[in-house]
């Protein structure tokens, strides 16, 4: 897994840090070619932000293309 650690989730917003061996920009535009984006939020940390809308399946959806590229 190219995750190191996720901090505790209390809203809609899901922070982690990637392994020290993983490349960033890599992970951040692996995902942006499946359309998931995502911020940087600095000091190695990265943040997703689910909405409202959000359905089921898009949550798969997102969790398949974080299996894949990991």
């Amino acid at each position: 897994s190219q995750v190191q650690q996720v901090e505790p989730v209390e809203t809609n917003i899901v922070i982690f840090r990637l392994n020290p061996d993983c490349s960033e920009n890599g992970f951040i535009e692996s995902l942006e070619q499946d359309n998931i984006l995502i911020s940087r939020m600095g000091e190695g940390r990265l943040r997703m932000v689910t909405h409202l809308d959000i359905t089921e399946a898009m949550v798969s959806r997102v969790a398949g293309v974080l299996k894949k590229i990991s």
